[in-house]
């Protein structure tokens, strides 16, 4: 997410919708350890994907067009890396430039050489 706060700053990602980039962003890892909790599951942005229509479907059906948009962004996140010799799911890959823009940004962020400062001050004291 911070990664794709400041490279939405950029004009070349003018056409990126800023709201659904970054709720894909923060959304797109929620199910990496599946459903029962266990290792990291390859199918994780499916199953993140589909809660994302189903919660939207249960809560919010006046937000079900824009859940649709980003389960998109979240189920294509991993790129090129959509196939795993250990499971038969063959994850989409990302098509749109929204689509791309937010691979890259988890991309950029899982590289070891780039580090990122997440501290922060809290907005109010507790």
């Amino acid at each position: 997410v911070i990664i794709a706060n400041e490279l939405l700053e950029l004009v070349q990602f003018k056409y990126v919708d800023h709201d659904n980039a970054i709720s894909a962003l923060i959304i797109h890892d929620t199910f990496k350890h599946g459903l029962d909790k266990g290792h990291t599951k390859f199918e994780h942005p499916i199953l993140a994907s589909n809660a994302i229509i189903l919660f939207a479907k249960e809560y919010h059906p006046e937000m079900l067009g824009v859940a649709r948009e980003i389960s998109k962004l979240v189920a294509t996140h991993m790129g090129q890396w959509n196939t795993n010799s250990k499971s038969k799911v063959v994850l989409p890959l990302p098509e749109t430039a929204e689509q791309k823009f937010v691979h890259m940004c988890d991309y950029l962020a899982s590289r070891k050489n780039i580090t990122v400062d997440v501290s922060y001050e809290p907005l109010c004291d507790s």
